[in-house]
């Protein structure tokens, strides 16, 4: 009974009580010890022991086996005198249960019987080394299958083939579903995001463990429904650590960060994943004092949080800081080293990528790409082509850096020859191409129509051609077009109109904007105060600047204000539109005020200010250094 109950010390005072202990005894002793993990006391006891039977030594050899010493096993095994089916068994299981499916077959081969937990062993083996085939073709030979025999072959699917087809098959042919299958099948339906079919086979499992919770967490989670994973995590029965850390990646990932400070928070335990977590959430507000606290107390680090760390300074601009947490590192990655290189990179600060980028110890696409991008950005084509010809293994990421760049110093030719040497081109392929064609708007309208398949950058580029060419007609042409748009393609439409002189044009796409629930930046109030400029609108222009702070939280920047000095002037106010810049130029500082010096210098000009207009241009060329000379001796100064 105490040796049922796990008890051993108990049993073992009971035993030694026992005057004299009979084999039946012995056997309950060191089969106590042997299930409990106790190998030693159960060899020990194995070794005392005055005789011993059949169930003697099926004990000790489970015992073993159990702790993973299959040489101990074998070597029993072919001593006994005695063997059963639970003996063969035993050495299957082992040796499935090592990866050594080809041995396993050679035990089940010999056996003289077979029984269900004998196939089931082997169709576990089969499915550890990932032999799928052999596994079903197995299943279809058991006189009497069990649940376990399919859960094996769903398992197997899961972990070594990926396969949602034939998992789904083989699940719904299933006589009935076990915590485990069922619990695989979700989570490979979490990879494949099949919310739908999780959440059936989860409806139907009649006992949930956690296992399966975060399982079906997981399937929401990776399908980027917010909303069904807070459901799911709220209506967990028990959550563990893994619960908890998975909605705290998923709201860090995705910007919730103060959902994931939340959570982070209400954590019963911290452990590295979370804090990790938190350490790049952090970063990514901009609270580095917080990142450090984080990281300072958390109680156990690894390469991935001190990696963490030092990302969050070099983002934040610390970069020496970066360095000197990347030499304290215990241990570096090609992730460490890769983020150290990006973030020179970055910088601007080429040559010591590069140095950095020959030092390290090992490469992989990340790094290689990363070094490829930063010399092809820094405008050093040569020397990223160079390095592309170099790569061990081209990524089509590596190929569209090349791509961009080359557009982007309109290098156009040499950007199409490396598309047509791209073994395959993906979406990022044709938008760069199509990129670096914005300012010849007929070719660009060549390749759009030839692309494959179109996303909203695309639209974009080709909205942006015809923007670049002052074509205000075809852009919103091209605009009403569009399947979708997002802010970038109403700034560009907004911008173009308001420079050709289509002001009511410009405050129509405003309101649709608006309408839209699409959010307003600096651009598009820049182009809208153009557009009350030239319609005369002084009113409505001072009422979107004010609409900028009060209603879109934006600070309205010298340039907007410019646009209501612009008008002023031109109206007459040119002491209101001496007293903005003026104000403006103390609350932001004296740098930032020559543009609206020049305007309210030709408004002085046009209105005959002359004093007004002295004042004006000494202001100019206080602020940019002469620059601005020709501009004054235009207007007459």
């Amino acid at each position: 009974m105490y040796a049922d109950c796990g008890s051993i010390d108990a049993a073992t005072q009971v035993f030694f009580l026992i005057d004299r202990p009979n084999l039946f005894s012995w056997n309950i002793l060191l089969t106590a010890y042997a299930q409990n993990g106790h190998l030693d006391r159960a060899a020990e006891i194995f070794a005392r022991m005055p005789e011993r039977n059949l169930v003697s030594s099926n004990a000790i050899i489970s015992a073993y086996a159990q702790a993973g010493q299959i040489h101990k096993v074998l070597s029993l095994f072919t001593t006994m005198l005695q063997k059963d089916i639970i003996s063969w068994n035993v050495l299957l299981k082992a040796y499935g249960e090592q990866g050594n499916a080809t041995l396993a077959k050679e035990v089940f081969d010999k056996m003289p019987e077979w029984d269900l937990v004998s196939w089931n062993a082997m169709i576990a083996a089969y499915a550890l080394c990932g032999h799928i085939g052999k596994a079903r073709s197995l299943l279809g030979r058991i006189p009497i299958r069990s649940v376990l025999s399919w859960s094996c072959i769903v398992q197997a699917f899961v972990q070594h083939s990926g396969d949602l087809g034939d998992a789904r098959e083989v699940f719904f042919e299933m006589p009935e579903w076990d915590a485990a299958s069922s619990t695989a099948i979700v989570t490979l339906l979490s990879q494949q995001c099949g919310l739908e079919q999780a959440q059936e086979v989860f409806n139907g499992m009649q006992h949930r463990n956690v296992t399966a919770w975060n399982a079906m967490l997981l399937v929401y989670i990776r399908c980027g429904h917010l909303e069904g994973a807070e459901s799911v995590f709220h209506s967990m029965p028990r959550k563990n650590i893994v619960s908890w850390n998975s909605m705290i990646h998923f709201h860090v990932q995705n910007g919730n960060f103060e959902s994931a400070k939340r959570m982070f928070l209400s954590v019963p335990e911290h452990d590295v994943f979370s804090c990790t977590d938190m350490i790049t959430g952090y970063a990514r507000v901009g609270l580095l004092k917080d990142a450090v606290k984080i990281f300072s107390e958390m109680p156990e680090s690894n390469v991935v949080s001190w990696t963490a760390i030092a990302a969050a300074h070099a983002q934040l601009g610390y970069t020496v800081e970066a360095m000197d947490l990347f030499d304290r590192m215990a241990e570096r990655d090609v992730v460490a080293w890769t983020m150290l290189l990006t973030t020179h990179a970055q910088a601007g600060k080429i040559t010591e990528a590069k140095t950095l980028f020959d030092q390290m110890p090992e490469r992989n696409s990340s790094s290689w790409n990363a070094m490829v991008a930063a010399l092809a950005q820094s405008g050093d084509l040569e020397a990223a082509k160079s390095l592309l010809d170099r790569m061990p293994h081209h990524s089509v990421i590596s190929w569209n850096s090349m791509i961009a760049a080359y557009g982007r110093l309109g290098y156009l030719e040499e950007a199409k020859k490396l598309f047509d040497r791209m073994p395959e081109h993906n979406l990022v392929s044709w938008n760069s191409l199509l990129a670096g064609h914005a300012q010849n708007s007929r070719k660009a309208e060549d390749l759009f129509a030839s692309m494959p398949e179109r996303n909203l950058v695309s639209w974009d580029s080709m909205l942006a051609a015809y923007a670049c060419e002052g074509n205000a007609r075809a852009t919103a042409r091209m605009f009403e077009r569009m399947p979708e748009t997002g802010l970038i393609s109403w700034n560009l439409v907004i911008t173009i109109t308001a420079r050709a002189g289509h002001g009511q044009a410009t405050l129509d796409f405003f309101r649709l904007m608006n309408l839209g629930g699409v959010l307003a930046d600096e651009i598009t109030f820049t182009g809208v105060l153009t557009a009350c400029n030239h319609l005369g609108l002084l009113a409505e222009c001072w009422e979107f600047v004010l609409s900028m702070s009060a209603d879109y939280h934006l600070a309205p920047a010298m340039e907007h204000y410019c646009s209501v000095v612009d008008i002023l002037g031109r109206s007459g106010q040119l002491k209101n539109a001496e007293e903005i810049i003026r104000q403006e130029e103390e609350e932001q500082g004296s740098s930032s005020g020559a543009a609206a010096w020049r305007a309210l210098l030709a408004a002085s000009k046009m209105q005959k200010d002359g004093a007004r207009a002295i004042r004006s241009a000494r202001s100019v060329i206080r602020l940019d250094g002469g620059k601005s000379l020709p501009f004054i001796v235009s207007v007459g100064l």
